[in-house]
């Protein structure tokens, strides 16, 4: 029996993609085509359809890499949301009284809104925030029924984080090592104070809830994620109003992240589907998942081995989380770290690539002197990236202007190691 040859088999693999990439986009067009009618109706039905189409168009183009479409979408959904249900006040779209399924619709937008908002946080940037009205904002609960609420809850306080810190961004901040890491004095700080407050009352909730949770969803994969999610979120809203400096006091917190992914690589993934580009489709989700966190622990912790440490986690998978590419923020990761610290490719004989997970005893205090430290940082998303990418950054002291670099994505990385039970 004659076999096909793997230049064949590689011919009929393309031919079978080209195929189901011209079904998808026929039909992609076609809901465009219906779509039109409800986008210049002004009943709250039509709205209501316009909305979830742009909401999926959202997370379709997310998965194929086209994340610069992908962002129009979900601005344009956002803009459609401000115009029929919000109040826009000092900047931010205050959300009218919804029913059960506009408060859906508006949930899934913030939801992806936040992971958006979460990859440009680190620069000075325009945006619209949703946020509901108080009247309408859940009460304090003593339990979570359902993991759902957990999240939600914990998705509306990150949500008003990310508020905080573009406000924080018009602010000057200095950059000097006073003694209270250079916190920006301002009206925004008992803001500050009720988000962390707020934050501690999350978690007091959820681990009230946990006992019962447990039973709903797999423990050690969801609790390790949401977990992880809060821990940013503390991180995030505690340096919401200082200078990079302010990074050092949560080495603690960096380090339980890079634990909880680490649990997360201990699960038993489902087997891997790549594309033609090498992607892990079967892994790939428009929601949130360990990039992000994983992400600012490598360019926001200064301790070299927790920083090498989170590189390695995220370098052992290819998946897309929405706006987050595992190929190019580890790239980015890379690039950051280099230069902050040119002796990452160095020799790391001193144990900083050790394939043990760290630990806080013996770590040391971060390596990275202020003046050698980036504060902001740019990436330039487009539509199928598969060569480069470009990167623009803003040293921490002030004044620093920006310089702009070029970060090859196909170019093998120097330096890594197997972590144990890297997922190939």
């Amino acid at each position: 029996m004659a076999t096909n040859n793997g230049d064949e088999d590689d011919g009929k693999g393309l031919h079978m993609s080209a195929k189901q990439e011209k079904f998808m986009l026929q039909n992609y067009s076609k809901a465009i085509r219906y779509l039109q009618p409800h986008l210049t109706t002004k009943i709250m039905a039509s709205t209501r359809i316009a909305l979830i189409a742009c909401a999926i168009f959202t997370c379709l183009e997310f998965l194929r890499g086209n994340f610069k479409t992908a962002q129009t979408h979900l601005k344009n959904g956002l803009l459609v949301l401000q115009e029929t249900y919000g109040d826009t006040h000092d900047g931010v779209v205050i959300m009218r009284t919804m029913d059960h399924t506009d408060r859906w619709i508006t949930e899934t937008f913030q939801r992806l809104h936040i992971q958006v908002e979460l990859f440009y946080l680190t620069h000075n940037h325009s945006s619209i925030i949703l946020q509901q009205n108080s009247s309408t904002s859940p009460p304090p609960q003593n339990t979570f029924p359902y993991l759902r609420e957990a999240w939600s809850e914990l998705n509306r306080i990150f949500y008003n984080i990310i508020a905080l810190r573009n406000k924080a961004h018009l602010h000057h901040i200095p950059a000097g090592g006073s003694q209270n890491h250079g916190t920006c004095d301002s009206e925004l700080i008992p803001l500050q104070q009720l988000l962390q407050a707020s934050l501690h009352q999350w978690h007091t909730t959820y681990t009230s809830s946990k006992p019962h949770l447990d039973s709903e969803e797999p423990t050690l994969v969801i609790n390790a994620m949401i977990m992880s999610f809060y821990t940013l979120a503390a991180i995030l809203c505690s340096t919401s109003l200082s200078s990079e400096l302010a990074y050092d006091a949560h080495t603690t917190r960096f380090l339980a992240i890079i634990t909880y992914s680490a649990h997360l690589r201990t699960s038993r993934p489902p087997p891997k589907i790549c594309d033609r580009a090498g992607f892990n489709m079967a892994h790939s989700i428009v929601d949130f998942g360990w990039i992000p966190p994983l992400y600012y622990t490598a360019i926001k912790c200064r301790v070299r081995r927790v920083r090498l440490y989170a590189l390695l986690l995220l370098e052992s998978t290819m998946h897309r989380e929405g706006i987050w590419d595992c190929r190019i923020m580890s790239r980015i990761m890379r690039k950051v770290m280099e230069i902050e610290d040119g002796s990452l490719y160095g020799d790391d004989g001193e144990g900083y690539a050790s394939e043990t997970l760290p630990e806080l005893d013996g770590l040391g205090s971060p390596e990275v002197p202020l003046e050698k430290r980036l504060r902001e940082i740019r990436v330039e998303m487009d539509d199928e990236m598969t060569e480069n990418v470009m990167m623009e950054y803003k040293k921490a002291c002030y004044p620093a202007g920006w310089e702009r670099v070029r970060v090859c994505l196909t170019a093998p990385y120097t330096g890594g190691i197997q972590l144990p039970g890297t997922i190939s």
